[in-house]
């Protein structure tokens, strides 16, 4: 029984091959049967397991690494079962012997020694413990070389009944001559553990109960075996106690024991909608205008996420909780969206992490996303996106305008939704599984590659014309056309633009949110919202001003007189052209009076602001 992939792997090929080169993974513990007729497991290190399952096959096995040099953990081979069983009990790593060249000997006399003894010798397995920071990726120098040609020899010359296993960290670091057409030598990954083998570890190690480990494998998908260890024993518990582990690896994966999904009841839930389309925030964001479509889709994925549906499906639970692609015309909504499941997840719109994509247009300004290499520019502060999340795992990640991005940030894209983790330029792994993507793009509305731009047009035309007669059935079928042109682009874009078909599957074409255009009457009322929270803040804040200021509006006059000059170009440009039209009807107005009022001297008055007889808006600044 083999509890890791890789081992069935290894011993496998060891029979064949006289060189194994393991890599990756390498850093990790595994399980190992302590005996091979016992069912009791054991968690070693590496090297520790190497030599353990090689202890009573070679006369000659000995480990090597750049500090210890050549250690000796040869066993005689015994033939009494009870000298066997002591040998079990009793082996240890401790104590080791050292070659006569000692600490000072260089590694090319040390490989002297080794090719010796594993050319010339019987029954001999050496095992290079780091040998990436023993031997050289490539042959630079003279010596560089030498070093790697005597390995070569070493693997050609020795025969097959003789092994030398390699150990690299990572597969750049192995030197292309040990592999390439070399029949003698086995490359072989050492992947993460996956979720049967943290599963075997539960029951068989850690001799969990079985009703609880399912659950404690979906809280540990992702960690390593030496990271579950730690995580266990810094508990400090007897008996194994789930919800306890469970908040210990929240603390380690998110620095943080709060549990903000766990807080959100089915009464919060039944209450979204009217959240979103309604209710005006703290930070004074009013409902979103005409989208009743695109919110009652967020909150189906939101039902999803609050339920782990992922995880008792047998999903991945590292995955992010939910993954939106917000598309449509531009000014509808989608960001404000964004901004209000922030703040009704976790409490605040600071949680919403924004990230323009058009900053990201260049190759080399990918790295910044996850930190700049160690010796460049910016490599302390680390990634803008990585920091951000490390500091706010449970958060919603705003990917704005992503069809600007370099293509490459697209491969980041893919890790994040596929597991759910991305590990900075320290070497820190930063956990995605508490928050909520969403990708933001006007795909759909260009002229390239398909058009898109007149057909969508067409469609538009057609729309107001549905709308000017009140046909909801005709409006409601040109809507869904709209929509299903928003989800063709999207998945054109990924799948013929990018050839990254994979990145849309991860999204899924179900979770393609399509924020509809306005119409007259949603322009009307956003108009009136804007108008609404402006005039809420304004007072607000100049109440503990000097001069403390008043704002009066007559606003549903204001806002029929703006719709009447702007309303073709507020239903086409949305929120945007709104704030812009905003800002030179009434902001500017308003800075002047406030400019005045305290020219004058005013300690107390009110700035009214109304459409006057010929239908002009109009100042006056009075006090009392």
């Amino acid at each position: 029984m083999y509890p890791h992939r890789w081992q069935k792997e290894f011993e496998e090929s060891i029979k064949y091959k006289n060189t194994i080169i393991l890599v990756n993974n390498v850093k990790d513990k595994y399980l190992s049967l302590r005996t091979y007729s016992s069912s009791n497991y054991e968690l070693l290190d590496l090297v520790e397991y190497l030599i353990a399952w090689g202890r009573n096959k070679f006369k000659v096995l000995k480990v090597y690494d750049p500090v210890d040099k050549i250690v000796d953990y040869s066993v005689q081979m015994k033939s009494q079962a009870n000298e066997v069983k002591k040998q079990d009990d009793e082996f240890a790593l401790t104590a080791p012997s050292k070659n006569s060249f000692g600490k000072e000997s260089t590694v090319d006399r040390d490989l002297i020694t080794i090719g010796d003894e594993l050319i010339n010798q019987k029954s001999v397995c050496y095992i290079f413990a780091f040998a990436d920071k023993t031997l050289p990726t490539k042959s630079y120098s003279l010596d560089e070389h030498k070093l790697l040609l005597r390995v070569e020899k070493i693997i050609q010359k020795m025969p097959q009944n003789n092994k030398l296993i390699l150990i690299y960290s990572f597969d750049d670091q192995i030197p292309p001559e040990f592999f390439r057409n070399n029949p003698s030598t086995k490359v072989i990954n050492i992947p993460p553990p996956d979720r049967s083998e943290i599963r075997t570890l539960f029951q068989n190690y850690f001799g969990i109960d079985n009703k609880e480990v399912e659950r404690a494998v979906n809280v540990s998908h992702g960690l390593k075996f030496l990271e579950i260890e730690q995580i266990i024993n810094s508990i400090g518990i007897g008996n194994f106690d789930l919800q306890k582990y469970e908040e210990a690896v929240r603390g380690y994966k998110f620095g943080e024991k709060k549990d903000y999904w766990q807080e959100i009841t089915l009464e919060k839930l039944k209450s979204a909608g009217r959240f979103f389309l309604y209710e005006t925030t703290d930070s004074g964001r009013g409902g979103i205008q005409g989208q009743d479509d695109a919110v009652r889709k967020v909150i189906e994925v939101l039902m999803n996420a609050v339920a782990n549906i992922q995880s008792r499906t047998g999903g991945n639970p590292s995955r992010p909780k939910g993954v939106l692609f917000f598309a449509g015309p531009s000014g509808v909504g989608k960001t404000l969206t964004a901004q209000k499941l922030a703040t009704f997840l976790f409490g605040s719109e600071d949680k919403l992490l924004r990230f323009d994509m058009s900053e990201y247009k260049d190759d080399f300004q990918v790295t910044r996303l996850y930190g700049a290499p160690p010796g460049y520019v910016g490599y302390e502060s680390g990634g803008t996106l990585t920091t951000s999340v490390k500091e706010n795992p449970f958060s919603v990640i705003l990917f704005d305008e992503i069809e600007k991005a370099h293509p490459r940030i697209f491969d980041i894209f893919l890790q994040i939704l596929s597991d759910g983790r991305l590990t900075d330029s320290k070497g820190d792994t930063v956990y995605f599984a508490e928050s909520v993507i969403i990708f933001t793009s006007n795909i759909g509305t260009r002229t390239q590659p398909v058009n898109e731009k007149e057909i969508l047009e067409k469609l538009k035309q057609q729309l107001r014309l549905a709308q000017d007669e009140s046909d909801s059935a005709k409006i409601e079928y040109l809507r869904n056309q709209i929509r299903e042109h928003f989800k063709q682009s999207v998945e054109n874009f990924f799948v013929y633009e990018l050839s990254r078909p994979e990145l849309f599957n991860r999204i899924g074409r179900d979770n393609i949110v399509v924020f509809d255009f306005i119409t007259a009457n949603d322009a009307r009322k956003m108009l009136e919202n804007y108008l609404t929270d402006l005039q809420t803040k304004f007072n607000k804040f100049s109440s503990n001003e000097i001069p403390a200021l008043k704002l009066e509006m007559n606003i549903i006059k204001i806002v029929e007189h703006l719709f009447k000059l702007h309303g073709n170009d507020i239903a086409e440009f949305g929120g945007r052209h709104v704030v812009n039209l905003i800002d030179a009807e009434i902001r500017n107005r308003l800075a002047i009076e406030v400019l005045n009022a305290k020219d004058l001297g005013i300690t107390n008055g009110i700035i009214n602001i109304f459409v006057n007889d010929e239908n002009k808006i109009e100042t006056n600044l009075s006090t009392f």
